[in-house]
């Protein structure tokens, strides 16, 4: 299976990172820390046309997931260690992600997932714009915590592969098909037992046995055997 699932060849997200960097450079050459530079921007360059070209709703959920993790980077306080970020980099990412999690279509709107530190970069730059006396950037948090945008995570990326999306694709025929006999009453245990998920539950079985041995670690002589 292509990356970016059954429809097309790149992943839903390729081109965003140049697309907000792009965007960031532009932003920059303003010289302010207005959100309203920002917005009359944002609608000159057509930012939101980023959200064009999709139809599948599983596709436009992940595009617009990947879409707002792609701006909390530019809230941090550094682009790397030894690196500091502008105020005015920080009040891009806020802005952005202020702006594209309101104009997600109604229909597929996700919340921002923050991990622990993504949460404490956001806490010190609500701090720093009130310090500051930004106002309308101090609004903007508040405005995203009081309507409960985020989504708190340990980790921002999402590793679950039940959560792979196909985005409408027809379901592949199963070349493996398990034949039983209804006639007999365990026939359709026998075929689980000897399939190939269970193969693969033996050999894990069987290395976890081996390697509890090799460590000495005796758990009242409990083991997980699936030899059948």
């Amino acid at each position: 299976m292509p990356k970016g699932g059954a429809t097309s060849l790149i992943p839903v997200s390729a081109g965003l990172r140049t697309d907000l960097d792009t965007f960031l450079k532009s932003f920059l050459q303003l010289k302010t820390i207005r959100f309203t530079d920002y917005k009359k921007l944002f609608e000159h360059l057509r930012m939101i046309d980023l959200y064009n070209g999709r139809s599948e709703s599983a596709e436009i959920i992940e595009f617009n997931e990947q879409l707002l993790i792609h701006c909390l980077p530019y809230i941090e306080e550094k682009v790397c260690p030894g690196i500091p970020r502008s105020l005015e980099e920080r009040l891009f990412g806020l802005y952005s992600l202020y702006t594209f999690f309101y104009t997600q279509p109604v229909d597929h709107v996700v919340k921002i997932r923050i991990d622990p530190d993504t949460c404490l970069s956001f806490r010190k730059l609500t701090d720093l714009v009130l310090r500051e006396n930004i106002l309308e950037a101090y609004m903007i948090c508040l405005k995203l915590h009081e309507d409960k945008a985020f989504r708190h995570v340990a980790f921002i990326q999402t590793f679950d592969p039940s959560l792979f999306k196909r985005f409408g694709a027809a379901d592949q025929d199963n070349k493996h098909l398990v034949y039983t006999n209804h006639l007999n009453p365990y026939s359709r245990i026998k075929a689980l037992t000897e399939s190939d998920l269970f193969q693969k539950l033996r050999i894990i079985s069987q290395e976890y046995n081996r390697l509890k041995k090799e460590a000495g670690l005796n758990f009242g002589n409990q083991s997980l055997n699936l030899d059948f």
